[in-house]
This record gives structure tokens, sequence and C-alpha cells, in this order.
């Protein structure tokens, strides 16, 4: 072919590529990171269950996996407790009490990953496994819940140095009886400690121990550790509710069961 034929061909194809539009790659499913759109009001029971196995599996791979009751039972606490259960934990990270719960946080994310589930529901999930893993009784809170976008108010977890009228009317105020009150904060600190001391020996399991410990006189039980707090409400305790826990698991389990209930019932609605 003569070479002017051979320029006017090479001139063509150029101009036909140069007007095919260009098309941008693909990322590969496996390498794209999933989009989270939590769609709660279109999840059911088969997801949440999904997702407690998930979290379970989380839990447990964990070499360190009988801190997680504790952990996971505070995250509901301090999630629940504001009066909403809405996920607003998640925006309240940096405040003093909730010091480490970020890595909580990012565990219960990972358990809803590509689910319809919202971190408000994930942390309520988190608490029946804490139940069920630390051998409390049964709970199942209700579910459905949209994620808050923004925190929600300080100043309503009861701290070390608060006296017990202050914090039973906090609790009164929130639809808390003083049984369930006190069930809720000697039920929970049969688990877990404060400050890296364990308040009972036996870190992951719930049970009455911390409640005997508190109610012996000058004891100094070797393992068992209280917070100013629980000193406060053991001797404000009138009516002998702490010492009927020690007495009788089952008084404990009845009220503990009733203070988480109405804990991840909770809603601002």
């Amino acid at each position: 072919m003569p070479l002017v034929f051979q320029l006017i061909a090479l001139c063509f194809l150029f101009a036909f590529a140069s007007s095919m539009p260009i098309e941008t790659p693909v990322s590969s499913p496996e390498t794209e990171s999933p989009i989270l759109l939590p769609a709660p009001e279109r999840c059911g029971q088969q997801d949440w269950n999904g997702v407690k196995g998930t979290l379970r599996s989380l839990v447990l791979d964990d070499s360190k996996h009988a801190r997680w009751p504790a952990r996971l039972l505070r995250a509901g606490f301090h999630d629940c407790y504001e009066g909403s259960c809405d996920g607003s934990l998640a925006h309240e990270l940096n405040r003093p009490e909730n010091r480490n719960i970020d890595v909580t946080i990012d565990l219960l994310r990972s358990s809803i990953r590509g689910t319809c589930v919202s971190l408000a529901d994930a942390i309520k999930i988190g608490l029946e496994l804490s139940m069920e893993l630390m051998g409390a009784p049964e709970l199942v809170c209700p579910k459905g819940t949209v994620d808050a976008e923004k925190a929600g108010p300080t100043g309503e977890i009861p701290t070390l140095f608060q006296g017990a009228a202050t914090i039973l009317g906090n609790f009164r105020g929130k639809g808390f009886t003083v049984e369930e009150a006190q069930a809720g904060n000697f039920g929970g600190h049969s688990v877990g400690g404060f400050g890296g001391r364990l308040f009972t020996p036996t870190v992951a399991r719930y049970g009455n121990e911390f409640a005997k410990f508190m109610t012996q006189p000058f004891s100094n039980a070797t393992g068992f550790n209280a917070l100013p707090s629980d000193r406060t409400l053991l001797e404000a305790d009138t009516s002998g509710h702490i010492q009927s826990f020690a007495d009788d698991r089952a008084a404990l389990d009845k009220a503990f069961g009733s203070f988480m209930l109405k804990l991840c019932s909770m809603s601002r609605d």
C-alpha cells in the first residue's frame, strides 16, 4: 500500500478510537469496601440472629474473650441509660466515662457489616449475648431502632463519688425501682472491673458473689474490689435488697433480669 494511503488509514483509526467512550474500571467486589446502609425497618429475626452469631464468633475468637461480656454490658448501659438505646454512644467516645469503649463499638460495627442491622440494634444484641455468655438470665431486647445522628445528653452516667440519693434518684427518674437499681449495680459488678482491677475473681461469670462480698463486715476477700459508689449504695440499702441478693441468687436473677429488660427497652419516643 502506498505510504500516503497508510497514513490516511492510521488517521481514520485514531479518530475512530478517540470517539469511543472511555470506561472507568470497575473495582472487584472482593477488594471493594462494603457500603453500610443500615435499614432496621427492613430487618427481621433472621437478620438479628445472624448478627448475634457473627458477634459470638468474633468474641470467642479473641484470645481475651473472657473480657467481652463485661465490655458488651458496659457499652449497652452507657448507650441506653441516657434514655435512648439509639447508638448515640458512637458519637460520645471522647467523653471520659466512655474511655476505651471505642474497641467495643468497632467490634459491633464489624458484626453488622453488609447487613441491614443498625448499630443501635447491634448494641442491644451485644447486651443479649453478654447475658448469655456470663450465665445471667435470658434477655430479649426490642429491635428495629434507627441510629442516632448525634450525641445524647451529658451527665447521665452515675459517677464514682455521687451520693446514693443522687444515684437512686436518677434511676427512679428513668422508671427503675430501687430494687432494680441495686440489682443493676451489684449484678453488673459481678463481672468486669475498673481501673485495671477486677470486681470479682470470676471476671466473666455473673452471680451473687459480689453481693456476698459487700455484705460481709470488714471483708477483705482476695480478688474482690469495690467502688466508692458500691459502698455508698450498700450503706443506703435500708430495705435489705443487697443482703437479699447475697442470700438468694434467684432474687438477684429476678431483679437483674427486670433491670436489663427495662434498660434495653428505653426510648426517647
